[in-house]
């Protein structure tokens, strides 16, 4: 049952509780995150035990600038609440008064839909790192062709490094689905580079410093969407533990707030840095996320098979169930076919039988029930 959560509570005489009982699945768009009344439907959400909920963030902060502080604001609290399971945060310079509330209901399977504006990615990224579990977890992203597409995208790897694979990452998921975006060799490094310093954003510059920073409540925190807007502003209603970024030369600290991304602040006597013991720069790294069973990567584009190849064997080690699709008419560079060389995910191939060694589009399982591969395991997709 799909459901437009706006409708609903706009039925008369319909107690809370009454739509507590009536959900089951819930889609949000453009429409609701820019109304004030999206924070009385979270309210609501938060209670419920969800089957199903779509949050759509494609076009939110394109149409009107005078409505794309309040999409954020909503934003940051309807993700904060769903996702982390709390609110986090007040609204400084702007009339909304955002409810104190945790999370008692689950949500067995989340849907999230990004366009190219990375405000929400980061956003909702930062919060499934912070301990988000769900049954399914799909991602699309849909990059528009721009002079800085190659950078989006890379930028996307990182975050998903953070968010879902990093050490750092509370996210736990049985299913994941990620689609829309492109890899490259830049993407695979930053990917790399993000999981190996748990951060999504990394710097190997001497004088940066990674570690958590802890703010206490009342603290007042801009995010770096707003820096624009000299009159918002987000103050803390409960004490956050924060993955964070010290430089050494500005004294700044720049922190990772569930639902907001990277903020900045300084580093003082209330809110203290503690930086890393160690830092693990290995090139030999593997990805994990805890109780991952099954992988889908629908890639707009793919440099080579030797880019695919790394990020298949950082992260598809422990997975049983491995799906993997390139879009037509981006099968590689210039329309040619992409090698995958699939010997190193053994694991996701059936006992018994080679992983195939070149395709553009497969399908392997390592159900124990399993034990050959068919011709409707494998396609082979030619240009």
């Amino acid at each position: 049952m799909l459901l437009v959560l706006m409708k609903l509570w706009s039925k008369p005489r319909m107690s809370t509780t009454e739509l507590e009982l009536e959900i089951h699945s819930a889609y949000m768009d453009r429409t609701e995150f820019s109304s004030p009344d999206v924070l009385e439907v979270a309210v609501v959400l938060s209670r419920a035990d969800l089957t199903f909920l779509y949050l759509n963030f494609a076009d939110v902060l394109d149409s009107d600038q005078n409505t794309e502080p309040l999409a954020l604001t909503n934003i940051g609290f309807v993700v904060s609440t769903l996702i982390c399971g709390r609110s986090l945060c007040a609204s400084i310079g702007t009339d909304i008064e955002i409810p104190l509330i945790e999370r008692q209901g689950h949500v067995r399977k989340l849907c999230l839909a990004f366009d190219s504006s990375f405000h929400t990615f980061t956003g909702v990224c930062a919060a499934l790192a912070s301990g988000a579990s769900f049954g399914r977890l799909a991602l699309w992203v849909d990059v528009d062709e721009q002079a800085n597409l190659q950078v989006v995208q890379d930028e996307c790897w990182s975050w998903l490094a953070y968010a879902l694979w990093s050490k750092g990452s509370g996210c736990s998921v049985r299913e994941l689905a990620i689609g829309g975006i492109g890899l490259s060799r830049s993407g695979l490094s930053i990917f790399k580079a993000a999981f190996q310093q748990n951060y999504p954003e990394p710097d190997l510059m001497r004088n940066v410093e990674y570690g958590l920073i802890t703010i206490p409540e009342g603290v007042e925190v801009k995010p770096r969407a707003w820096m624009e807007n000299d009159s918002m502003g987000l103050m803390l209603t409960h004490e956050c533990r924060c993955r964070a970024r010290y430089n050494n030369a500005t004294k700044n600290v720049d922190f990772i707030l569930p639902g907001f991304g990277i903020c900045t602040t300084k580093a003082d006597n209330r809110s203290k840095f503690v930086p890393d013991a160690t830092a693990d720069l290995s090139d030999e790294v593997v990805a994990h996320i805890p109780n991952l069973g099954s992988l889908e990567l629908d890639l707009s584009q793919v440099e080579s098979g030797d880019v695919l190849d790394a990020l298949l064997k950082l992260i598809g080690g422990d997975v049983r169930s491995l799906t993997l699709s390139i879009q037509e008419g981006w099968l590689g560079v210039g329309n040619q076919r992409v090698k995958v060389d699939l010997s190193e995910l053994a694991p996701c191939v059936p006992l018994g039988r080679a992983p195939p060694a070149e395709c553009h589009y497969f399908r392997v399982q390592t159900q124990r029930t399993i034990t050959s591969m068919g011709p409707e395991d494998v396609g082979n997709v030619r240009s």
